[in-house]
């Protein structure tokens, strides 16, 4: 392929040229996993294996699909369906609809949120429920396709700690389908049960598509849930020309159903799979990269850092909540002082609640931001610092990442009891931590908001960092050694 010789690595060039049939690339952060997968795309149409429009690509937002079509598209190619999992299930139902079931197609409903208002006082919830929280649970449950009256035994049976009693978060899942199908409404989760269900009986439907999409790619593999990847195996039907990418080191929405095991099961599924790794990290420096080695949990091999030697990452403990949000504003203000971009500094947590604190300690010192929760990734704008969820930021880097609240019973979170939940914590921190090209930053309160002490710092810093030396910086800083 013209021009790729030049841009590719020797492990993304193999990974591009092999023939069809399956593949599985594990890729890690920095790795050039865009790239790679739209070199792939491109070969497969240039040497002819594939036309554009017999390509599906499968991504997990909506920012990742336009990414890899514009990448497409400077590489020449045009035709090909790049898409989210719900979009193009959404796509196929609405022309399927009228020829194989009839009648009106439902109104998506966008926001559990306001069903579950009316629902969750009547099944004796109060106002005060989290209804975000709740609607997590209804989504956990119907991806892994168990119903309400399974919720309680589900609950105790995984270990999860739920956001209300678990009678009135069944009951709030079973009054939630009563009044969603009475108002003849889908959720996002009922668009990949639908289809699935559709393409499984309707042999007419099946056929369709297989003509239609000859080819799969699916990016972010990691991230599969059973619903996702019940609905690709229906697209699949009997072939195996698919491709997937992933890393399992970054899956961090087992808490939502996804499994990071389809990936880890990949080539026992196909045996005759060719699998690479990209472990060439050009993202960050090789201090941070270290960082990240540290932490990683040994599924996939080590990173290796490219980029030249960078400031050595930093540890700050604080004496409380207060102080931390005024030590971060002061190193921001610090680094844009020096010449950092508004939109290369990003401040991360855990929790939405410190996305709030952060963000509106920033405004008070007349800096401008853009916050973004875990269900709502950012868009990064121009001269804004970017305050968001550790999950939003998944995806996404920086120059300069502050990571913060890093105490133990905040992160790992409390309610991250089982070895399972424990993993997925540390891979959200290897996560974090990955986000970084050049400054790096991890720091802690000693105690809350109203003088409470919060636990010691997470084993996460001690994992990632090793020991910390001897006493502050001119900066007030450790210095991770």
């Amino acid at each position: 392929m013209s021009g790729a010789v030049d841009v590719l690595d020797e492990d993304q060039r193999a990974a591009v040229e092999v023939a069809g049939g399956p593949v599985c690339i594990i890729a890690g952060p920095g790795t050039g996993k865009t790239r790679t997968l739209a070199y792939r795309i491109a070969h497969l149409v240039r040497c002819g294996a594939a036309a554009p429009s017999h390509i599906l690509a499968l991504t997990f937002t909506t920012r990742a699909a336009r990414e890899l079509a514009e990448r497409l598209r400077g590489l020449g190619v045009d035709g090909v369906h790049v898409s989210t999992f719900h979009s193009a299930a959404a796509r196929q139902l609405r022309y399927f609809w009228p020829r194989l079931i009839g009648g009106r197609f439902p109104t998506l409903l966008a926001d559990k949120t306001d069903l579950l208002r009316e629902v969750v006082p009547a099944v004796g919830g109060t106002d005060r429920l989290d209804l975000v929280d709740i609607a997590g649970e209804i989504e956990w449950m119907k991806v892994v396709g168990r119903p309400p009256e399974e919720y309680e035994k589900a609950v105790e049976t995984e270990g999860r700690v739920p956001p209300a009693s678990p009678s009135v978060v069944a009951a709030a899942y079973r009054e939630y389908e009563r009044l969603k199908n009475e108002r003849h409404l889908l959720d996002f989760e009922d668009l990949l049960l639908l289809l699935s269900a559709l393409l499984e009986t309707e042999s007419e439907a099946a056929e369709l598509l297989a003509r239609r999409y000859r080819v799969f790619v699916v990016d972010e593999y990691q991230d599969v849930n059973a619903a996702e990847q019940r609905l690709l195996d229906a697209w699949l039907g009997t072939r195996d020309d698919i491709c997937v990418v992933g890393d399992p080191r970054q899956s961090i929405y087992g808490f939502a159903g996804a499994s990071a095991r389809y990936l880890e099961d990949f080539s026992r599924r196909f045996p005759h799979a060719a699998v690479f790794s990209l472990v060439r990290n050009y993202r960050s420096t090789p201090e941070v990269v270290a960082v990240a080695n540290r932490l990683a949990d040994g599924t996939a091999p080590m990173l290796r850092a490219t980029r030249p030697p960078g400031p050595d990452p930093i540890v700050r403990d604080f004496p409380d909540e207060a102080a931390e949000l005024d030590g971060t504003v002061r190193a921001i203000r610090a680094l844009l002082d020096g010449g950092v971009a508004p939109a290369e500094i990003a401040v991360l947590c855990r929790v939405q609640r410190r996305v709030n604190d952060f963000a509106a300690a920033l405004r008070a010192a007349g800096l401008r931001c853009v916050t973004s929760g875990a269900r709502t990734p950012s868009l990064r704008r121009p001269d804004a610092v970017t305050v968001a969820t550790l999950h939003a930021a998944k995806g996404l880097e920086w120059d300069a990442v502050f990571l913060t609240g890093w105490a133990e019973g905040w992160f790992p979170a409390a309610r991250a009891r089982s070895p399972e939940a424990l993993a997925e914590e540390r891979r959200l921190a290897f996560v974090g931590i990955t986000r970084a090209r050049r400054w790096l930053t991890v720091s802690w309160p000693a105690a809350t908001r109203d003088g409470q002490p919060t636990r010691p710092m997470s084993r996460f810093v001690a994992e990632a960092f090793g020991r910390v030396d001897g006493g502050p910086d001119a900066a007030g800083a450790f210095r991770a050694s």
